[in-house]
């Protein structure tokens, strides 16, 4: 079936009704609404208050084909080119995470709790498309952040995301897991903050296609033998680099709460928190480093 006409209301509500196969109703409304203004810059404000606003036919067209990667479960934020996280444009592709909401509550949580703190040495692990490291340069333009990431790829686009965004922050490869690597790193951080893969190989047959088929693995994926092997590593890396009271934050699995949280003990970190998102799952964990901890 054709689209009736070239009105734009007409075209959104003949698309979104195709996409109803695969998402809610008022979600897939939504997309196409993205579409039309990361595309062609017409807001959804302008489709309300102009019932009769109509496009051309190369402007009919990328609507048509981007609707087409819309059905094949491509994330719209890759058809665009275009997250937003913490009132930040960014740029995405397929060699990093999307940002999500929950990292972005990772983002508000240190924020909040750091807002007494004018000056912070601070180091981002994995930082991918430079969301949280953006993110807290953007509301804390004094802190001096770091961000490393074991993908130069992802590395590109963070650095083209500060651009962008015209912030301040230092970039550098790094292979967390690799000890001689990461020991080029400075050791006196105040706080350091991951979001690391922590999604297992067996999860994979509970995750839909849009992330399945088109985020990074490198990005997500550990093996089912050894899930917190980061949370791990990167325990003992801020048992070096931290100074006394600095605090280290995650983003967790769900299903890990409570052995991230023992992992945290274990290494003598005090103060440990696991705490919920929106959705009220274990997402979120911190602690803070004590110098005089017990080996």
């Amino acid at each position: 079936m054709k689209v009736r006409s070239n009105k734009v209301k007409d075209i959104r509500d003949h698309y979104a009704k195709q996409l109803e196969k695969i998402y809610p109703a008022e979600e897939a409304v939504t997309l196409m609404e993205i579409l039309f203004e990361e595309l062609l810059g017409i807001s959804r404000l302008q489709i309300m208050a102009n019932p009769g606003l109509r496009l051309n036919e190369s402007e009919m067209l990328r609507i048509h084909f981007a609707h087409k990667k819309l059905l094949e479960h491509m994330p719209v934020q890759h058809i665009t080119g275009v997250a937003y996280f913490y009132g930040l444009r960014l740029k995405v592709d397929k060699n990093v995470l999307i940002p999500r909401p929950e990292t972005e509550e990772l983002a508000d949580w240190i924020l909040n709790s750091s807002a007494l703190m004018p000056r912070l040495k601070v180091l981002d692990i994995g930082t991918g498309s430079g969301a949280i490291a953006l993110a807290l340069a953007k509301t804390k333009p004094n802190w001096d952040i770091t961000a490393i990431d074991i993908s130069e790829t992802a590395l590109e686009m963070a650095a083209s995301n500060a651009s962008l965004n015209n912030l301040q922050v230092k970039f550098q490869p790094c292979d967390i897991l690799d000890k001689d690597t990461r020991s080029t790193l400075p050791d006196d951080y105040d706080l350091i903050v991951s979001n690391p893969p922590y999604v297992t190989e067996s999860d994979k047959a509970r995750m839909l296609p849009n992330v399945l088929n088109f985020e990074p693995g490198l990005a997500l994926y550990v093996a089912n033998t050894d899930p917190l092997i980061y949370y791990r590593e990167i325990l003992n890396f801020a048992r070096q680099h931290l100074k006394n009271n600095g605090r280290l934050f995650f983003e967790i699995n769900e299903r890990y709460g409570s052995d991230v949280s023992a992992l945290f003990s274990d290494a003598g970190f005090a103060d440990v928190s696991i705490r919920q998102d929106l959705q009220d799952k274990d997402r979120m964990a911190c602690g803070t480093w004590l110098i005089n901890a017990p080996d």
